[in-house]
């Protein structure tokens, strides 16, 4: 048994994702759960190779648990990593809108020469500041 901070952080984020060992196992390629609920529970270690997977599946930080996974390992701890760049989780949206709503979305982008998670990004600081679009630019 490995019982410690990887399998507790592990168990934790299955639970959180609201999602079955069954569905965790299938997003990371695994052909049976019960290998879930071995890592669960602390009867086998996660691979390192498999943590960005798992990450995916539950949406856990991949970072953290590479460090507790690095740590029990016999690993650098964090401060062996602090070379490494973390850089923010990203989302993709799928937005449901006539095909000339996005167009237009996507022209404007381009006019602003702005990615569209930054034009987003303006429309949500816009939107939550309660100003006119027109007073950003």
């Amino acid at each position: 048994m490995t019982e410690g901070q990887t399998s507790a952080f592990i168990d934790h984020a299955v639970r959180q994702s609201g999602k079955s060992n069954d569905d965790i196992a299938h997003a990371m390629g695994f052909s049976r759960p019960n290998l879930v609920t071995m890592l669960r529970v602390g009867a086998t270690r996660l691979p390192l190779d498999r943590i960005p997977d798992f990450a995916a599946a539950t949406g856990a930080d991949a970072y953290e648990l590479l460090t507790l996974a690095l740590a029990e390992y016999g690993g650098p701890g964090p401060q062996g990593l602090e070379s490494l760049e973390r850089k923010p989780i990203e989302s993709n949206v799928n937005i449901r809108a006539p095909i000339e709503v996005c167009d237009r979305f996507k022209a404007l982008c381009m006019q602003e020469r702005r990615t569209q998670g930054q034009m987003l990004e303006l429309l949500l600081t816009v939107w939550g500041a309660g100003q006119d679009v027109d007073e950003t630019r």
